[in-house]
């Protein structure tokens, strides 16, 4: 079944942060001196009241009393990459097909086509990975991406 490519949708970021409540871990710590800061709690205030339970970050574990919360995401948009439907268009063939195939496996199969199809969005930590594996199969150009749009670091 072949996948439409969706149009990007302007939300608001109240809608963002409802629409992440069910699927994401969230902090209710308000003692916590980050909290304005942290995209888990600021997701957590969208969560609705005639929700019985959700998936929430343990406010009295060590770390987080102590201000050191390892689950801590900066509330700041950064630039991400999104789709790679161009991305093989000047490469040697045998080097095209080294370079899938590692970053096929190296993500498994359906989440490397969800990144080349612009489905998920690539942080710069992936686009390393990315011109690492490149690199690695002689091939030094900038890779191709199809756009670039900010988001949050989830």
């Amino acid at each position: 079944m072949k996948r439409e490519k969706k149009e990007p949708v302007n939300l608001t970021e109240a809608e963002i942060f409802r629409k992440k409540v069910p699927n994401y871990l969230i902090c209710f710590n308000d003692h916590c001196s980050r909290k304005e800061q942290c995209l888990r709690y600021l997701v957590g205030q969208y969560v609705d009241d005639s929700q019985l339970s959700c998936r929430s970050v343990n406010p009295r574990h060590r770390q987080v009393t102590a201000g050191q919360c390892p689950l801590f995401r900066q509330y700041q948009k950064v630039l991400k990459k999104r789709g790679m439907t161009r991305f093989y268009e000047d490469m040697p063939s045998r080097i095209e097909h080294a370079i899938r195939q590692e970053l096929i496996g190296g993500y498994n199969r359906r989440v490397y086509y969800e990144y080349r199809n612009g489905h998920r969005l690539l942080d710069s930590e992936e686009v390393d990975y990315i011109v690492g594996v490149c690199e690695r199969h002689g091939w030094t150009a900038p890779p191709v991406f199809d756009s670039e749009e900010e988001d949050y670091l989830w």
